[in-house]
């Protein structure tokens, strides 16, 4: 059974491998961002996984887990292979040490043993499948999520001001750019006179240049704006906003890149930061919808906010 295991787990690294070279594609790339703007909590190499096996996936679970919700998957569907953590315990003689962090030992001035147990990080290869794949009891907070095409765009500009971590201006600019983060002043300036959904999208980007690339490094200028436009357009994918006209334009040019080590290290901070943004803009949602009548609490990031937001 390990060594199956074992042999599962190389054939899907390996498989892992070759989607991070294709996605040198930009449709593919198109893809693995759409895929990862639905499951953004998930690792990079997951979403990728689920990009190369079911593109079109919007919600997966596995099979104990779909029954549980009172849903069964088809006969004769296939499943999405992801990698998912297995650790496990093991028992070890481990040397006792006093507060002081010195060796106890016994009358005999012998080292004192005693047993502990730890946690052994691991991971296997585990079966899951889309919701298409299942048929069942509904799923309404799928259904809905689906089927609202009526965003409030006023809101989602408030909630991504308000998620900001550095200050928002709509200011008149000229220079032909939509927008600006500032490394001198920590600020962020936004073109006025945009449509709310391109307004969006650039508060989206420049959010992501603050976080990203607040400080001096040795990425290129045109690895900036890349992984800053696949965040913008991976969260306004996220919030039902295609941005995929206007994006694809600066993605298209990361093809020309042949460094896999330096395309996957931008993968994982384009995941990373835009799973942040669109839980840290879901939750000042909640507290704006809740209609909080003291506006600085609803406005500004450092403002205390409820406890225990649900993540949905």
């Amino acid at each position: 059974m390990i060594e199956k295991s074992g042999q599962q787990m190389k054939e899907i690294t390996k498989q892992l491998e070759e989607g991070i070279r294709q996605l040198y594609d930009s449709d593919k790339y198109a893809t693995w961002l759409d895929v990862m703007s639905k499951f953004h909590s998930y690792s990079f190499r997951n979403c990728m996984l689920i990009a190369m096996q079911k593109p079109d996936a919007t919600h997966v679970a596995g099979f104990k887990k779909w029954q549980s919700l009172e849903r069964h998957v088809m006969k004769g569907e296939k499943g999405i292979r992801i990698i998912a953590p297995s650790p496990f315990k093991i028992k070890t003689e481990c040397m006792q040490k006093d507060s002081d962090g010195n060796t106890v030992l016994d009358a005999q001035g012998n080292a004192v043993y005693s047993e502990v147990e730890i946690n052994i990080p691991s991971y296997k290869v585990i079966t899951v499948f889309d919701i298409s794949q299942t048929k069942g009891k509904p799923l309404p907070e799928i259904t809905s999520m689906l089927a609202d095409n009526d965003k409030d765009y006023g809101t989602l500009i408030e909630a991504a001001c308000s998620y900001s971590s550095v200050p928002v201006n709509i200011i008149e600019i000229n220079n032909g750019s939509n927008g600006f983060f500032d490394r001198n002043t920590n600020s962020i300036g936004i073109k006025s006179g945009m449509s709310e959904s391109q307004t969006f999208k650039t508060i989206i980007h420049e959010t992501a240049h603050s976080l990203l690339h607040a400080e001096d490094d040795d990425k290129s200028r045109n690895q900036k704006e890349v992984e800053a436009e696949s965040v913008a357009y991976a969260v306004c994918r996220h919030f039902g906003i295609d941005a995929s006209d206007y994006s694809f334009g600066y993605i298209a040019g990361w093809s020309r890149n042949d460094d896999l080590k330096e395309f996957r290290s931008s993968l994982e901070l384009i995941q990373k930061t835009a799973d942040g943004i669109i839980t840290g803009i879901e939750e000042k949602q909640k507290v704006l919808d809740k209609g909080i009548e003291n506006e600085r609490a609803v406005l500004y990031p450092d403002t205390d906010e409820p406890e225990n937001i649900i993540k949905m």
